[in-house]
């Protein structure tokens, strides 16, 4: 019982307390250097929070998150610049199209079984993305980049300084966090580990390896599409 307590504690407690005591720094400094640390830090906790679903959770290796997270980064780039849209219509436009991308990692996937067959299926979706990227000068503007990405705005208030991005960024981390909680302790992270363990015993219960394996490819794509589109801007 009690190491139950201590697991609760440990995965639905201490990541809020951790995310309040992030929020308490800018009282003891706004230094810009160190909230442009502190955001990056927070893009990267959805970008673990994504592996960590689709890896630690269900078994499965994804060495492309790279490559979900420049789809989201370059999505959102575009649909701001090209189309003027804000980043409120950008984000999760950003995160459906990384999704995509990851169903149409995630199929090509479960043909393979073995980590390394799983290694190279993942691992070239992120160099094909940077091929792609690197040259399609014409929309990317190749290894130059998109400049002139707006700043996202809540009413009349653009949102550009670094302690204002601080505490956007880690408004979603806390949304994410709690989303991600609630998702492995639904039946779906519970099919995703039994999956984990046994393939063939989740298999005899009823799990679909295909559909389960193919979403955790999907939630992590679409975390690492939300980290880039935050990223882009």
């Amino acid at each position: 019982m009690k190491a139950r307590h201590h697991e609760n504690f440990i995965t639905h407690v201490l990541p809020f307390i951790l995310i309040g005591v992030i929020a308490l720094v800018p009282l003891l400094t706004r230094d810009p250097y160190l909230m442009h640390i502190l955001v990056l830090g927070g893009i990267y906790v959805i970008l673990a929070i994504g592996m960590n679903i689709i890896t630690g959770y269900c078994g499965q290796i994804n060495l492309g998150m790279a490559g979900f997270f420049a789809v989201g980064a370059y999505t959102s780039a575009l649909l701001t610049t090209r189309l003027s849209l804000s980043f409120w219509l950008a984000l999760p436009i950003s995160a459906l199209v990384a999704g995509v991308a990851g169903v149409l990692v995630g199929v090509p996937a479960l043909k393979v079984r073995g980590g390394v067959y799983l290694v190279l299926i993942t691992t070239s979706f992120a160099g094909i993305v940077q091929v792609i990227l690197n040259q399609w000068v014409s929309l990317t503007k190749g290894p130059m980049g998109i400049v002139g990405i707006p700043a996202p705005a809540i009413g009349n208030v653009l949102i550009y300084e670094r302690i204002h991005w601080f505490y956007l960024t880690y408004a979603i981390v806390a949304v994410i966090v709690f989303l991600a909680i609630r998702l492995v302790g639904s039946r779906i992270g519970r099919s995703f580990v039994a999956l984990r363990e046994s393939e063939t015993s989740a298999q005899s219960i009823g799990i679909s390896p295909a559909f389960y394996k193919v979403l955790a490819f999907v939630c992590s794509a679409v975390l690492a599409g939300i980290a880039g589109s935050i990223y882009a801007h």
